[in-house]
């Protein structure tokens, strides 16, 4: 059963100022940005002053310039940037990840320094990411306000760093984690890996407008056409190549058809042309393309590099599949963190063997199987309804700013 809502109404935050001091920015593109600004954008309907302390303008509040102009980086700021253009980057990206962020970081400190002091903001908001997350901590002990962040994944996993630094760049991050009055981790998983922490929140990624039902009542396709199998999201670099590969061995089939939507990919221009031409690749649509697909797919990279963040991470799309009354399947390695949440409360189809034909074995089974079909699509509309419903997420994220302002 999902946790019960938090009791605390939001307009507990109505004049309160809250500074977002974030390597992520609350905008309305993909990935960490859209979720931040859907929880940031909310904030309005109940007055919150929210400042956006950011090297470009954000759409959401007021916005903080902190670009420092080259005339005032340090000479430190300049060497390191250097040496990250050479094959010496990865001690230079160390050296920057142990340094103080107010040493390393290029930003305009003392227009942010004059901003706390004259604003005397609530709460510091940051998501876990790079460099003004460690700046947003070591703003947040000199000024003694409440930190709060958001764990999207294990970061230092995308670093690549001398191993001497590895143990060290981890600590930093776990640091950032306990120093955070509350943390807002995207999975179980990710929560584990971090350690006990007092006020620590599995917090989903909230979907988008949830205006768009799904469907009242989930059946099987009509077997009359080819069963589409739709994807919506990254279509470059593991997750394209998985995709690729699924959409090659299903060519050519008259039963099985793969749609595949998002950015482009980053495959052979022959390859990308084939696949625009022959309707299996549209770019970028709305989401309520989705609705033209029989089953709507997960993927989770099987790639022995990418296992700790399979393994922490929550897949975005997964929210905003449940909503469409479709069947989700999910294929990916048994750690990853989707696999995991489809077996714990039996709400998708998993396939934990990396070969694409496990991929179309079980779609076709599951075709054969209408009882599984119809439960499969009613237990995602359930997750909707209660674990991903927007309202629900955005009182947890309420609710967790204002206990870090009391405490």
């Amino acid at each position: 059963m999902p946790e019960r809502l938090p009791s605390e109404s939001p307009a507990g935050l109505a004049g309160r100022r809250l500074l977002v001091l974030s390597p992520v920015l609350p905008r309305r593109t993909s990935g960490g940005e859209i979720i931040l600004y859907r929880h940031l954008a909310r904030l309005a309907e109940v007055e919150t002053v929210v400042a956006v302390a950011a090297g470009q303008a954000s759409p959401l509040g007021q916005t903080l310039d902190i670009t420092a102009p080259p005339g005032l980086r340090t000479g430190i700021q300049q060497g390191l940037e250097r040496l990250t253009r050479t094959r010496l980057a990865p001690w230079a990206r160390a050296i920057r990840w142990m340094l103080p962020a107010r040493v390393t970081v290029p930003c305009n400190l003392k227009r942010l320094r004059e901003h706390i002091r004259h604003h005397r903001p609530d709460v510091i908001l940051t998501v876990a990411h790079g460099d003004q997350a460690w700046l947003a901590m070591e703003m947040s002990a000199e000024f003694d306000v409440p930190l709060v962040s958001v764990f999207h994944d294990w970061f230092p996993a995308y670093l690549t760093v001398p191993a001497w630094a590895r143990a060290r760049l981890e600590a930093k991050f776990r640091r950032l984690y306990q120093q955070s009055r509350v943390a807002f981790v995207v999975s179980e998983s990710l929560k584990q890996v971090l350690g006990p922490h007092p006020d620590a929140v599995v917090l989903y990624p909230i979907p988008g407008d949830s205006s768009i039902a799904p469907l009242a009542t989930p059946s099987a396709p009509v077997r009359q056409k080819p069963l589409v199998l739709g994807y919506l999201g990254n279509l470059s670099g593991n997750y394209g190549g998985m995709m690729r590969q699924l959409w090659e061995t299903v060519n050519g089939q008259s039963d099985l058809a793969v749609r595949m939507w998002g950015p482009p990919p980053d495959w052979p221009a022959a390859v990308l042309q084939t696949c625009r031409e022959d309707g299996s690749y549209g770019g970028y649509v709305p989401l309520e393309t989705l609705h033209t697909a029989d089953v709507l797919l997960v993927v989770a990279s099987f790639a022995p590099e990418d296992a700790t963040l399979m393994r922490t991470n929550f897949p975005s799309k997964l929210v905003e599949y449940c909503r469409f009354g479709k069947p989700v399947m999910i294929w990916g390695p048994e750690y990853s963190s989707g696999v995991q949440w489809a077996r714990q409360h039996k709400a998708a189809c998993v396939v934990t063997e990396d070969a694409p034909e496990a991929v179309i074995t079980a779609v076709r089974r599951l075709a054969q199987q209408p009882d599984e079909w119809q439960r499969l699509a009613l237990a995602a509309q359930q997750a909707a309804r209660t674990l991903f419903e927007p309202d629900r997420l955005q009182a947890q994220f309420v609710s967790g700013l204002m206990r870090a302002i009391r405490q």
